[in-house]
């Protein structure tokens, strides 16, 4: 496998990079279709855009979007890189990665942004635990995303150096993907999760668990993103016009989205799976009204990838920011 730093693609979309930055795709080339292919996860960051397709507002502004479903970050990315997918949505932390390695992409668009009044994740432990503070996470384990992950950097670069916690000499990380945190903690293989959600309403649902904090003072004043939407560049380039009009529609389900709950649950219910009673008591990821990405949200996420070693050397993330395709 052929790998970025600090974020894996495979050897196809490598190879699909060399060639699609040197020469524009055949889509790219023909006259403007109007027409996206979104690659997407099931996450509830993607209830707005699952929205505005369920509700015609893509339509409405002459954009045929597809959605395709991917199993994680890296593999929407990797299809946006080989040209089987014109957009996807992207965390921080992998952004400054992509930038890192010369990408040519751009975020146009805020897709979830986590602040410290809504974190959307928490540190949680058996409701019989002796843990009942962060302070006796020392000598523990806790399960985390693998390393380089959006969760694994705040952890490993926002919470544990507060706590004067070091990774494998006071405390033992253990990489796990969210569906299995339950049950390692369960079982008694770890002592902590840190969980996102849907996954730490769904324990709290199913008892047995508690949350030790939700993590609040370690977000940055001016948040994170854990969701912006990307483009490639030759596509913002050849259908300049398209991507304003799919913004436009997505805007408008932006606002639905924050105040229509029903309308957030049916979307959700439909794309993730997730059971209604679990979505009923998440709390809504906060995207701005209008999209825009603030971009001062992000050089300091580059900081702490650097002091991690996670890149090699300073990004200058600012130019993958591109807010002017938003409705003005």
């Amino acid at each position: 496998m052929a790998r970025m730093t600090g974020f894996p693609i495979t050897k196809v979309a490598a190879m699909a990079m060399l060639t699609a930055f040197a020469m524009t795709s055949g889509r790219g080339k023909a006259a403007e279709d109007m027409s996206v292919r979104y690659a997407a996860m099931p996450l509830l960051s993607q209830a707005p855009v699952v929205i505005a397709k369920q509700k015609g507002l893509f339509a409405a502004e002459g954009v045929n979007v597809t959605m395709l479903k991917v199993n994680s970050g890296p593999q929407g990315l990797e299809a946006v890189m080989a040209g089987s997918a014109d957009a996807a949505h992207i965390s921080d932390t992998p952004l400054i990665y992509a930038a890192s390695n010369g990408l040519k992409i751009k975020v146009v668009a805020d897709n979830g942004l986590i602040t410290k009044d809504n974190t959307q994740a928490a540190i949680l432990v058996r409701s019989d635990s002796d843990i009942h503070s962060l302070g006796d996470l020392k000598n523990k384990k806790i399960a985390c995303l693998p390393p380089g992950t959006i969760t694994d950097v705040q952890l490993k670069g926002l919470i544990l150096p507060r706590l004067g916690l070091t990774p494998g000499a006071d405390i033992t990380v253990v990489p796990a993907g969210f569906p299995d945190m339950p049950g390692l903690l369960r079982a008694g293989t770890v002592d902590a999760v840190l969980e996102n959600e849907p996954f730490v309403t769904t324990m709290l649902k199913q008892g047995g668990f508690r949350v030790v904090s939700n993590l609040s003072e370690f977000i940055p004043s001016n948040g994170s993103y854990l969701s912006m939407i990307t483009f490639r560049d030759d596509f913002l380039s050849s259908h300049a016009e398209t991507v304003r009009h799919f913004l436009n529609a997505y805007v408008k389900a932006v606002d639905i989205y924050t105040h229509d709950k029903e309308a957030r649950i049916a979307a959700l219910s439909e794309w993730t799976k997730i059971p209604r009673d679990v979505l009923e008591d998440v709390p809504p990821l906060q995207i701005a009204a209008n999209a825009k990405i603030s971009a001062d949200a992000l050089p300091p996420v580059v900081q702490t990838l650097l002091k991690l070693n996670y890149i090699k050397k300073p990004v200058d993330i600012l130019p993958y920011v591109d807010n002017d395709y938003l409705p003005k």
